[in-house]
């Protein structure tokens, strides 16, 4: 999926592995931390997951006008919107203090 300049193109895959699906409300978050640290909401509605029933979905995220040229760190973190729970535990590597797991990194022009 290719994306028009001034956006980035994300593409998910979400799988509830055999657990029970979440009931909470919960805001996946795209993060870029390079010169400014910058969070943009995705549209993904976790409820829609069901065990061993896949959610696949792609969208283009606006890059926000506060991020600078320049390299930044990607990351992606799932947070309670009722801000009772800690950040979502994912079932993959490269969490940090603050919940968020480690995607890679882009280049802003």
């Amino acid at each position: 999926m290719s994306a028009p300049p001034g956006s980035v193109a994300v593409t998910i895959h979400w799988l509830d592995d055999g657990v029970a699906p979440t009931y909470l409300a919960w805001r996946v978050v795209l993060g870029f931390k390079g010169s400014t640290t910058v969070e943009v909401p995705l549209t993904a509605d976790l409820k829609q997951v069901m065990p061993d029933t896949p959610l696949d979905a792609q969208e283009t995220v606006p890059l926000p006008s506060a991020l600078a040229s320049g390299s930044y760190d990607v990351y992606l973190r799932v947070e309670d919107v009722q801000g009772v729970s800690l950040p979502m535990q994912l079932a993959m590597e490269g969490r940090d203090a603050n919940g968020n797991y480690a995607l890679g990194s882009i280049q802003v022009p």
